[in-house]
């Protein structure tokens, strides 16, 4: 597990005046960060499931025609939608204003300075998109269900897999059949929301704390929440997939479910170092044009350093890598980059049944 040099430093000075398990009246200035529990600890823990009715819902989408999945499916997603009152907010690393000594949280140069932004007022889904979900989409669009490789690695409860593009067509899909501007998130938006409407809260946590096997998963606790592939591989096997079922662990104070792990999720903006330095202050949308597509999140596995709300990470929306032969090699993990779709419309969305 990497931890980051500020973090180590601070949270030890820390530690002697955070009682464990208290929720901060406020966003933390100094996240405490605990030990990632032992294997034997780890067995001690409440057993992490799924919520039932999640669950439910979720498994549901797969049965009935198809107009019927597709009405599951509406009502689902706008169901799930969180209302985000837009306004003023400083995005980037924010850790001259807050941190103790006005030390920056990250090293990263991407995220620098903080500056103003003013958001209209959006939704944006609790949860990050699962194959159940997915799936409904592309059985509608008469679209494979990913090459046969990728297979043995779709769970139906856990995020799915996209690239940007893929990522773009679901959301404004979803859009068409449920009558409201649906779409990827703006990076800001998406920042916004992880830092429940631009608070001061490194991590989008319960609490704004890592509390590892409590409100972020442990590293020894994945080989027993991983659930099994729901495809056989070749040899007939169904192997133990990468990501787990979303909505395991506490919801940011938004709402928000697995923000800082369970896989990377594509923003709408292109990606330039040097953005935050021009950035429009009003709705930015990021660059006119680009190499790179903005993601955030990240995916499991991940040290403290590349959870924090802050974090932007530049990825090839087709995730393809050209050789110095010009010859393309598909880089595209199918199962670390996912989305959470966004609505763009400035009052809350209504419920659909």
């Amino acid at each position: 597990m990497k931890f980051p040099s500020f973090l180590l430093m601070v949270v030890a000075a820390a530690l002697p005046v955070v009682v464990s398990g208290e929720e901060p009246a406020q966003p933390p200035k100094i996240p405490r960060i605990s030990a990632d529990p032992s294997a034997e600890a780890v067995l001690k823990l409440p057993r992490k499931v799924q919520p039932e009715a999640l669950h439910e819902q979720l498994a549901g989408l797969k049965d009935g025609t198809m107009d019927e999945r597709i009405g599951k499916l509406k009502a689902k997603v706008v169901g799930d939608l969180v209302f985000m009152q837009g306004g003023p907010f400083m995005m980037g690393d924010f850790g001259p204003l807050w941190s103790p000594g006005g030390t920056n949280y990250t090293i990263e140069k991407d995220n620098k300075p903080a500056h103003k932004v003013m958001l209209t007022s959006f939704s944006i889904s609790r949860y990050k998109t699962t194959y159940a979900e997915y799936d409904v989409y592309l059985d509608a669009t008469n679209q494979p269900h990913e090459e046969r490789k990728v297979l043995p690695y779709r769970n139906a409860f856990v995020p799915a897999g996209m690239t940007w593009f893929q990522a773009k067509n679901y959301c404004q899909w979803l859009g068409k059949q449920a009558g409201v501007p649906f779409d990827l998130p703006t990076e800001a938006q998406w920042e916004y929301a992880a830092r429940s409407r631009g608070q001061f809260f490194v991590f989008g946590t319960d609490n704004g704390n890592l509390d590892f096997g409590r409100n972020i998963d442990a590293y020894e606790e994945l080989k027993l929440i991983r659930p099994l592939s729901d495809n056989a591989d070749t040899r007939g096997n169904h192997r133990q997939v990468w990501n787990y079922p979303v909505g395991m662990f506490p919801p940011s104070p938004m709402g928000l479910y697995d923000l800082n792990t369970d896989g990377w999720e594509w923003t709408g903006d292109w990606y330039a170092e040097d953005y935050y330095k021009q950035s429009p202050e009003v709705d930015p949308l990021g660059p006119s044009a680009g190499v790179w597509k903005v993601a955030r999140s990240t995916e499991i596995g991940e040290g403290p350093s590349g959870m924090v709300n802050m974090m932007r990470y530049p990825k090839d929306p087709n995730a393809r890598l050209e050789f110095p032969s010009g010859r393309p090699r598909l880089m595209f993990d199918p199962v670390a980059y996912g989305v959470r779709c966004a609505v763009n419309l400035d009052h809350p969305v209504a419920k659909q049944n």
